[in-house]
């Protein structure tokens, strides 16, 4: 290889890495122009995100990350993601943050960064129409309770468990909070656990179940970011106390019933 083209390809590569940019300790960074953001979502997670009968992502993080993206200046291309790898996908630059109802949890906060925290809500346990106990003697049932694999309040769930060995329920994972709502229909489970109340109401609306108590738990819902994104995350949290500061926020709040 000639001087000139080892110059020239060197050339190309400084470039490149001033594009992305390096945080002080060694990881890549969004660039403070980047105009395009790839926002994740779960595509089953309504009234927050989910993707309509038509294929296009709809619900409130969407149109609320919509409006933001207008108010500041940038783009974003929706991604459907499976809910567990959804974090991975961020540290692997397959997106550039999430915002899909994600809580804000310690455990979570060891290896991304988030927004102010946007929404906080109840969390629902779902049972059939017919079942006869309450939230309390649920509890201590014996019986076996649907949660979704990789959510914060199913990790949270266990936990609890754990730490009151009084409390008689199994836990069972699903892929999605609809699946865990299925199993429920057909007997597989007893319970579901959801962990927000509106999205609860959204996926037992029209079925044979109820909602027999709810709980307070965790931190509430951010927006999550790369650590190393620190200009997006303030372009974010700007975003954020604009839209809650408009009608927009509570036409949109009253849109998607949130609760």
């Amino acid at each position: 290889m000639s001087r000139k083209l080892m110059s020239l390809v060197f050339v190309i590569i400084a470039v490149a890495w001033l594009a992305v940019g390096v945080s002080g300790n060694g990881t890549l960074a969004i660039a403070a122009d980047q105009t395009t953001f790839v926002q994740g979502i779960d595509p089953a997670y309504p009234p927050f995100t989910f993707v309509d009968q038509k294929g296009t992502p709809s619900g409130f993080d969407i149109e609320m990350i919509a409006w933001i993206a207008k108010e500041m200046g940038f783009k974003v291309v929706v991604k459907p993601l499976k809910w567990e790898s959804i974090i991975p996908a961020l540290q692997a630059r397959e997106i550039d943050f999430i915002a899909s109802g994600m809580s804000a949890t310690q455990e979570r906060m060891k290896v991304i960064d988030f927004t102010d925290i946007y929404w906080r809500s109840m969390a629902p346990i779902i049972a059939r129409e017919n079942y006869a106990m309450d939230l309390f003697g649920a509890l201590f049932s014996g019986n076996t309770i649907a949660v979704q694999r990789g959510s914060a309040n199913g990790e949270w769930f266990a936990q609890q468990l754990e730490k009151n060995s009084k409390f008689n329920l199994k836990l069972d994972w699903y892929e999605t909070f609809p699946l865990a709502v299925q199993a429920l229909l057909v007997n597989r489970a007893d319970l579901a656990f959801c962990s927000a109340m509106s999205t609860g109401k959204e996926v037992i609306k029209g079925k044979p179940l109820k909602i027999i108590g709810a709980t307070v738990w965790g931190s509430g819902y951010g927006i999550g970011v790369r650590k190393a994104d620190t200009d997006l995350k303030k372009k974010l949290n700007e975003g954020l106390d604009r839209i809650k500061k408009s009608p927009v926020w509570h036409e949109l709040v009253a849109k998607y019933n949130l609760e």
